[in-house]
């Protein structure tokens, strides 16, 4: 059975997911989605996504000013039930583009939670050199932070 998510286990899928599928309005006013990395530092009580600055679509992104996203972890078919089980978390919130003072940082947390905390300098390194040029970190800041769950019956 469905059920909200306590403060804990929404910080648990937040920092376990991969991807974060977000939601925004297009150049043509057509609602799109986007499956993009990002870390959730817990902290500043915030997600951070970085893409290319060449990139359309991240291009579309900084253009929002509010952005949503969904964060999807533990799924499994639960044939017998024909159902879906799973953990998310909903967030709708402000989206601003990172100072360049705090780069480093939010680099270095969005490195370790892809390459591992012993990730290797010399990447970190060329990461850092692309900082401003090529690179952009986007921090979204949710006013709304909802989870549900629909977990595996116990046994």
């Amino acid at each position: 059975m469905g059920h909200r998510l306590s403060e804990n286990e929404v910080e648990q899928v937040l920092e376990k997911g991969t991807y974060m599928t977000v939601g925004f309005i297009s150049e043509e006013g057509l609602p799109q989605t986007a499956a993009l990395t990002y870390v959730w530092d817990n902290q500043k009580k915030a997600a951070f996504i970085h893409g290319s600055k060449q990139s359309s679509l991240m291009k579309l992104v900084q253009q929002q000013s509010v952005l949503s996203g969904t964060v999807v972890v533990d799924t499994a078919v639960d044939a017998p039930e024909f159902t879906l089980r799973y953990r998310s978390v909903n967030m709708i919130g402000a989206l601003t583009t990172e100072p360049p003072e705090n780069l480093e940082h939010d680099m270095e947390i969005l490195c370790a939670k892809y390459l591992g905390p012993d990730f290797p300098s010399d990447h970190f390194a060329r990461t850092m050199g692309n900082l401003g040029d090529v690179l952009i970190i986007f921090k979204l800041t949710p006013n709304s932070l909802t989870g549900r769950g629909h977990d595996m019956p116990t046994i």
